[in-house]
């Protein structure tokens, strides 16, 4: 007579869903919470078990996201839930999918709208698994049952910017065309690609040219003259005119240890392609970049290191894009930068450093421009005051740094003494310094 075994219970596979971020955080769900393991950003203990169970009611999947976000779909409760995982493990945005009452698809950010009436939604959707795509986007995509909705996020707010659904093949098509010529070529930093950044063995391995339209250029003012490395072919010459401006910010970064030794440099440039990319600086692409996030690692378990930013402008503060794109979300770098200062720097004794070429708006006189400007020329002030009070230091350029960054870039400069390239830089550090010293 044969013997058949006796039948075995396996535990539930559809419960563990387990995620692993690129600094080698492990997420794993465990019945009604979350599980993780490894370093914690807080307090600098390895590979310590936390556990996640305030607000959550029965999850279904996670995966990880930047700045140290961690993204967990919840069956129970249909909501997407959004936890800082550098801050208290409650979640800090939740997001909410549905349909109204005409069957218009509805993506709802409680961190925006928290006393939304739910009795507006006729139905709710499941979110049921959760991913992040790479690149410096960073989409969430979302699937419910037969559907799948993309969500684009500001992750240095973990807030929503916009959603489509994803509904046939050509959605598909669309969402992975690569539309950023269009960007490249209205861009004064021209090779932005699709992450807006230039890394590798010399992300300034750039031509005369492209200096000058990114750092150089000296825009004539009632301070100094008009200085051009390359009229003919500079970005900013070429659009004639004597007082123009580059239209972009553009970041060199640097991050080096205490001993000097370089450890990561890249170059990032603002995108103005689209209606969400428009909204996109700089400062985001470089704080969201995980090369650049792991160089900073290094300096905190090292405890000191040093973070060198060169730029053409300084970082927005409450930015709209006065006069030009009105819609725009309102953009805060300087306070994103800030944040990010008094997280990863600050308490490992890591400095940052902002060297600036050009002063965008700060230094206007509020009683000789349109009083629509206003505004803008305090904020701009004011961001830059801020910057200074966290301990963020602000520096003009001076003979030395134009010396070090041409080197890094292969170009012989004109001679510094004396020329409108000094009288700017002398003329920066006039207004930082008037800056610093008056009360916020």
């Amino acid at each position: 007579m044969a013997v058949f075994p006796t039948k075995q219970s396996f535990p539930s596979l559809e419960s563990n869903r387990i995620a692993i971020s690129k600094h080698g955080q492990v997420a794993v769900i465990k019945e009604r919470c979350i599980e993780l393991y490894g370093r914690d950003v807080t307090s600098g203990i390895p590979w310590m078990v936390r556990k996640i169970s305030a607000s959550l009611s029965r999850p279904s999947d996670l995966c990880f996201a930047p700045n140290e976000a961690l993204v967990v779909s919840d069956v129970g409760d249909n909501t997407i839930k959004i936890f800082d995982l550098t801050r208290n493990l409650q979640p800090v945005n939740q997001i909410i999918i549905g349909h109204d009452f005409f069957g218009m698809s509805i993506v709802l950010d409680r961190s925006n709208v928290p006393y939304f009436d739910m009795r507006a939604l006729r139905t709710f959707r499941i979110p049921q698994n959760v991913a992040i795509s790479s690149g410096p986007s960073s989409q969430l995509f979302v699937s419910s049952g037969m559907e799948v909705i993309v969500i684009n996020m500001d992750w240095s707010k973990q807030s929503l910017v916009s959603h489509l659904p994803i509904c046939s093949p050509l959605d598909w098509r669309l969402l992975q065309f690569d539309k950023r010529l269009v960007c490249d070529n209205v861009s004064s930093v021209q090779d932005h690609k699709n992450s807006h950044k230039v890394g590798g063995f010399n992300p300034m391995a750039i031509t005369k040219a492209q200096f000058c339209g990114m750092f150089y250029h000296v825009t004539e003012t009632n301070h100094t003259g008009f200085s051009c490395l390359e009229q003919l072919k500079c970005n900013v010459g070429i659009r004639g005119g004597r007082r123009k401006f580059s239209e972009t910010v553009v970041i060199y970064v640097r991050i080096t240890e205490k001993n000097g030794r370089l450890l990561f440099h890249a170059r990032y440039g603002n995108c103005y392609e689209g209606v969400y990319e428009s909204t996109t600086h700089a400062e985001y692409f470089m704080l969201v970049d995980e090369d650049f996030r792991e160089a900073v690692n290094i300096l905190q378990n090292q405890n000191g290191g040093e973070i060198n930013l060169f730029m053409n402008k300084q970082p927005c503060y409450r930015s709209t894009g006065h006069g030009k794109k009105t819609v725009l979300k309102v953009k805060d770098c300087a306070q994103d930068l800030i944040n990010f200062y008094n997280v990863y720097c600050l308490p490992y004794g890591v400095n940052l450093t902002i060297n600036l070429c050009q002063l965008y708006k700060v230094d206007m006189s509020l009683s000789s421009v349109d009083r629509s400007l206003a505004t803008d020329i305090i904020n701009a002030r004011l961001g830059v005051k801020i910057l200074f009070s966290c301990g963020i230091e602000l520096l003009a350029m001076r003979e030395d740094s134009w010396k070090s960054l041409a080197e890094i870039s292969h170009i012989q400069l004109p001679a510094y003494e004396d020329s409108d390239r000094q009288k700017l830089d002398r003329y920066i550090n006039l207004v930082l310094s008037k800056i610093k010293g008056t009360s916020i």
